[in-house]
């Protein structure tokens, strides 16, 4: 049998890191070592295979000729290695899953319910990151996440676990003791909240109920869902708030619908994980329990 002919592999695997990440200092941080590291083991590669690999550049490097298709190559082996030893570790539901979410999600419609899972598989733990940032999940060492949005993120798999259903809730207290359902007319008197980055929800709304709402309502922009739903709940004005996500605060009387329509918006809550031929089972098994108790 041939010997295979094979440079050091911590070499291998830093030209491979700064090579996806045209960058040795992003490469260190993902490999959590130095950058003077880095350099020392490309440079050793450089030597072994006797070429240059990469162009030093002011900001980042760049790839050389045939280093290019090695680099590709590498990431391709790489990740075929590390999807044989995941397989092998996770042949049980055992271990610890890191998971990230933002708060608002987590709180509200995992937490509570994460008993159930641990019950379901007691060798398994969650590991909750509460972030509204989006991780480098290869960088961060993170197994899977919840994100809000239509379900389209570059090199990762999204499984839906539901699309958003918005209708208009404000609080009680907001209410008084005016009956409900309340007419576009009447909700359209309050301050209404949206979220800036899907500001079209209003007026796909007033357009399904057929109602011109008139120029001078009183929109308020906020950041993000969680500060929308809660500008609704502290009394302040009306919002148009998830079907699900509101579950909770309506059964604690919190929150009240304010109107039978609602709109579908082409937005959810997916778990997403690197795409790979081979999912790790215990993300898998996560996202169908999450999907059977939200849907239930």
């Amino acid at each position: 049998m041939q010997l295979r002919r094979l440079p050091n592999l911590n070499q291998l695997r830093a030209f491979e890191a700064a090579a996806r990440n045209e960058s040795f200092k992003d490469a260190a941080e993902e490999l959590h070592v130095t950058h003077a590291a880095i350099s020392h083991q490309i440079k050793a590669l450089e030597e072994d295979l006797g070429t240059q690999l990469f162009h030093r550049r002011a900001r980042g490097v760049a790839l050389m000729g045939e280093a290019a298709a090695l680099a590709r190559d590498l990431t391709e082996t790489l990740n075929r290695m590390n999807d044989a030893v995941r397989r092998f570790t996770a042949q049980g539901m055992a271990g610890t899953l890191h998971i990230t979410s933002a708060p608002f999600f987590a709180n509200r419609l995992v937490i509570p319910r994460l008993p159930e899972f641990h019950a379901l598989y007691p060798d398994l733990t969650i590991k909750l990151d509460l972030t509204r940032s989006v991780l480098n999940f290869r960088k961060e060492n993170v197994d899977a996440g919840l994100r809000h949005g239509n379900g389209t993120w570059p090199g990762l798999t999204a499984k839906t676990i539901y699309m958003d259903t918005l209708t208009p809730m404000a609080s009680p207290a907001r209410l008084g003791d005016r009956p409900l359902p309340l007419s576009p007319e009447e909700i359209v008197e309050m301050p209404l909240a949206r979220v800036m980055s899907e500001d079209a929800d209003w007026n796909m709304w007033f357009d399904a109920v057929g109602y011109t709402p008139p120029e001078d309502i009183t929109i308020i922009g906020y950041s993000d869902r969680g500060l929308s739903h809660d500008m609704a709940q502290s009394g302040l004005g009306a919002a148009l708030i998830d079907t699900k996500i509101s579950v909770p605060d309506i059964a604690r009387g919190w929150l009240k619908r304010l109107h039978p329509a609602s709109i579908t918006s082409g937005n959810g809550m997916f778990l997403v994980y690197p795409e790979t031929d081979f999912p790790d089972p215990r993300v898998l098994a996560f996202g169908a329990w999450l999907d059977s108790v939200v849907n239930a």
